[in-house]
Order: structure tokens, then sequence, then C-alpha cells
């Protein structure tokens, strides 16, 4: 070492120090590796769970179905009938209500009373026996079954009567099967909800090709007996991963090229414009620890792109997990939805059939013919106000909803909703008052008499049912070029919290509270609708206790 040169000492500690510096980058590399190892693990982990997760609700659904059809009195009852016209009014209709492929009932002998099944579903009397003997044992069942339709989810339940819902306290009358078929179109469907690639394998199949930065898992579908049937393949691009490697990438031509400045440079400087973001950036991959990026966003060159990278990721993970829970809450929206239909539609429904069915008795009195008739015609119109709205909503979703302008007297509807409602608020000794805001010549303005009419009456309505006390007021009056609406009650108000989401599908407030009041939670979303295509808005002012107060415009056009 004495007998060197300067120069080739330089070069000797420049080199000494690549060398060092290049130990230092295998390092690096190698716990990124495991780092990447581990990320890929968990994120694979995760995606498993999220899929597991979905396909649970999927199939909540129908079990949902099942058992709500099979504590049924009616049911029973028909069981040991065999009216075909019952089964096709009320069995078929799981098929079309629910999108399900196939409907069977079967009576305690397992011979079957009625099967029916979609145009597009062919197979018949399919159901093993063992399956059979399984549900008796269990008084629930669901699994997978392979037909030459493919892969089906069948789920299954025995018959009780309402006062059974448990289906432990009696014996079983008959067994109900609902199934649904796997095909192309719900896989497509759970693609779209997942945003992942889904394919259905056979039971032994493998993943023939990969692509980078994907995460795939494979999730048997069993039978009854526990063997696979088929299995889901599910495969999704993460942008975590590539990120990741993207990153990884800039990091290792980051120190690539610190290593030829090494050589260039004296030790001193790499000390301060390496080694330092180094450590950052390999403490960030090890920990994860967010409030790190602060600093390695003030390192110099390339670093602070690693740290915007850094925080673009902590940022999508955030927001994927923000998206999960909104889509599993979504989900649960809809669920609820749809079991709360079936059960709206299905009241009605069975007042019609139930009195219809004691109408044909020839010794009721004129006056009981008359009182049966009355509720025959009531639940039809409740029936009928449910369809509408289901009819209405999905116009408008669909953007078939139009708009017809007319000459429309402001006056002549809120009279016509005071002598509507006039009956039902004395029936409730409620007090209700109309203000109208202009003399019948100046009250005629352009624009939908309907959609005004039918906001109108469906808050009215509201305020109606929720309060059934005190003082109802109602009317308009003229402001800054628009005729605001408004509907008074004394009822039980609403929450801050809820004033905003009253208005979203399927929503109603305070179901403890409003128990008997239960309907589809469309009313407020068809309003809000209504008034905005009529180019106006509509809000609610209320506080709890002391009442509420719903207010809409619409453009003043005469």
């Amino acid at each position: 070492m004495k007998n060197l040169n300067v120069n080739t000492r330089i070069l000797l500690a420049i080199t000494i120090n690549g060398l060092i510096t290049l130990i230092l980058i295998l390092i690096i590399l190698f716990y990124k590796n495991k780092q990447e190892k581990l990320m890929t693990t968990l994120m694979q982990e995760q995606f498993k769970n999220e899929m597991i997760t979905l396909l649970n609700l999927k199939q909540e659904t129908y079990k949902e179905v099942v058992y709500d059809y099979t504590y049924w009195d009616e049911f029973v009852v028909n069981v040991k009938n065999g009216d075909e016209e019952w089964y096709q009014s009320n069995i078929s209709s799981i098929i079309g209500s629910f999108h399900a492929n196939y409907v069977c009932v079967y009576d305690t002998s397992f011979n079957i009373l009625y099967e029916d099944g979609s145009s597009d579903f062919r197979s018949r009397n399919f159901i093993a026996s063992e399956v059979l003997m399984a549900l008796k044992e269990k008084k629930f069942v669901d699994c997978f079954l392979a037909l030459p339709e493919g892969t089906i989810a069948l789920n299954g339940a025995s018959i009780h009567p309402t006062s059974d819902p448990t289906h432990t306290k009696t014996q079983p009358v008959g067994y109900l099967f609902v199934a649904r078929l796997w095909g192309d179109t719900f896989i497509d469907k759970l693609s779209h909800i997942s945003g992942a690639n889904i394919q259905i394998l056979p039971p032994n199949g493998s993943i023939i090709e990969t692509y980078p930065n994907y995460i795939t898992v494979i999730h048997p579908l069993r039978s009854w007996n526990g063997y696979p049937v088929s299995q889901l393949l599910f495969s999704k691009e993460s942008r975590t991963i590539s990120v990741f490697r993207q990153m990884s990438l800039v990091i290792f031509i980051t120190l690539m090229l610190s290593i030829i400045i090494t050589w260039l440079l004296l030790y001193f400087i790499t000390k301060h414009w390496v080694r330092k973001p180094l450590k950052l950036v390999s403490e960030l991959l090890i920990t994860e620890k967010p409030e790190l990026i602060p600093e390695l966003l003030r390192a110099p060159g390339e670093f602070k792109l690693i740290g915007n990278l850094f925080k673009l990721l902590f940022k999508q993970n955030r927001d994927l997990q923000e998206a999960k829970e909104k889509a599993e809450e979504n989900e649960k929206l809809k669920t609820t939805f749809l079991a709360n239909m079936a059960h709206e539609i299905r009241t009605p429904m069975n007042g019609i059939l139930g009195f219809s069915e004691l109408l044909k008795n020839r010794n009721l009195s004129k006056q009981k013919q008359e009182e049966f008739l009355n509720i025959i015609e009531d639940s039809g119109n409740k029936l009928l106000y449910i369809i509408n709205n289901l009819i209405d909503i999905s116009k408008i979703e669909a953007g078939q909803m139009k708009v017809n302008t007319v000459k429309t007297n402001i006056n002549e509807i809120i009279d016509y909703i005071y002598y509507f409602f006039g009956p039902e608020t004395e029936k409730y000794k409620m007090q209700l008052i109309c203000s109208k805001g202009l003399a019948d010549n100046q009250a005629i303005v352009d624009t939908d008499h309907d959609k005004v009419n039918a906001v109108l009456i469906n808050l009215v309505n509201n305020a109606i049912k929720y309060s059934q006390r005190g003082t109802i007021t109602f009317g308009y009056q003229k402001k800054n070029g628009f005729i605001e609406f408004f509907v008074k009650d004394e009822g039980q108000g609403i929450e801050k919290n809820m004033q905003e989401s009253i208005f979203e599908r399927f929503i109603q407030v305070e179901k403890s509270i409003f128990k008997a009041n239960e309907g589809s939670g469309l009313g407020l979303t068809i309003s809000k609708s209504y008034v905005e295509m009529l180019g106006g808005k509509i809000w609610v002012e209320s506080e709890p206790g002391k009442g509420s107060q719903f207010f809409f415009s619409i453009p003043c056009q005469s």
C-alpha cells in the first residue's frame, strides 16, 4: 500500500467502495425479493378472502330465499293439497324474482310434487337421493352439482309452519330446492362486480397460463359430500405488485448509477446522496411506515420519485380497502332490498288470495263481503304502488323517463291533494292545512303536471304515515323565479346524519321507530329524480321530536 501512488489509491478506494456498494445492493435485492414474496403472499390471501366473501354474499341471497319460503303456513297447506296453480304463482315466481334457474318441491317420501325451470335449464329430477337424505337430517343444505348445463349452486330446506322459523320444533311436511346455474352470464356478472377475471375449471384442472403482476386464487365448488365439482379461478392484475416491481427497477437502476457515481466521485459525496436515501427506502420496504415518506420526499434525485411511488402505493392500499368496504355494503343493501321486496309483494298478494278464497263462502253476509272486497282492493292498490315504484325507478335509471311539459295550474294540484288526503287525516284525527302562494290566474306554469303531483302526494303521504298525529301543512310560495313547495309535519323527525341518505335508494329512516311503515324505500328517491328532471332540487329540514319540513323547488316558467 505504501508504494501505491495517489491515483491508484484513489482508484483502489473507489473500487473497494464500489465493491462494498455492490455487496449492499445484493443485500437490498435479497430483502426486496423477500419483501416482494411476503407482499405477494399477503395480497393473494387478501384477494382470496375478498373473493370468498363475495361468493358467500351471492350464495347468501338464495339461502335467504329458501329460508324465507320454508316457514310459511300457506306453503304447508299447499304441499298437502298439491295446488298446481298455487305452485305456479308462488314457487315458480322465485325463478323470475331472484334469477334462479330451477325450483323443486318434494313431499316427505321424496316424491316430486312440483318442479319448474328457466327456458335455458332443461334438467329435471336430477337431485341425488343422498342429497335428499342429507337434507332430511340437517333441515338445510347447500352444495354444488355438475349437470349438462354446467355447474349449479343448490340450496334446499325442509318446509315448516310459520311458527317454526328454526325448522326444529315441528316435523317437515316437504322439501324445497332452489338452484342457480353458474354459467357464462352469472360468471360475467360476478367478474364485473369483483373486477377480476373468473373462469370455471374442471375439478382437477390447473392454471394453464399466468401473467406477470397477476394474483390468482383457485376456489373449489364442493358437492354435498365434500368432493369438488368444479373450481373457480380468480385472477386480477395487482397494481400494487406492478408498482412495487417498477419501483424496484427504479431502485436498482438508481443504485447502479450510484456505483458509477461512486467510482467518479469521492466517498463523502455519496454518503449524503446515496446511503441515507437507500436506508430510507430499505426501511420503507421492510417496515412500510408512512411517516418515513416525507423524509424520503426531501431526498435528492430519484429518491423523491420513489417517495411519491410509496405515497401512491399507500394511497392505493387505502382506496382498495375503502372500495372493498363500499362494495360489501352495496351488496348487503341489495340483498336486504330483495328480501324486503319479497316480503312487501307477498303480503298484499296473500291478502288478495286469502280474502278471495273467503269470498267463496255463500253464507257470508253482504257486510262481510263488502269488508273483504275492501281489503282485496286495498291489497291490490298496495301491490300496484310497489310495482309502479319499481317500474319508475327502473325507467329513471335507464334514462327512459321523459318530462311532459304542459300548462299546469298549481292551485288545482293543491286542491286535489287536500281533498284526496282529507278522509285519511280525519281517520287519524289529524289536521290538514294547505297554503297557496298565488291566485288562480297567476298559478299557471309550464311544467310536468304528473311529476309535480306525484312528488307532493309522496311527501304528504309520508307525513301522514310517519306522524299520525298533530297538524300537516303543505303548499307553495314563489321565490326568485322558482315555485318552492313545502310539506311540514309534527312527527318523530329525522336525525341529522340521515337527512341526506333518505333520498338514496332503499333507505328508510329508523326502522325500529317506523317498523309498521316499512316499504320499498324508493318513494323519496323517485321524488328526488322527478324534481331534478324538472330543473329543481329537494331537501329536508328536521329535528328529532319536532317534526320534519320537506321542500322542493321547480322553475317558474309561464
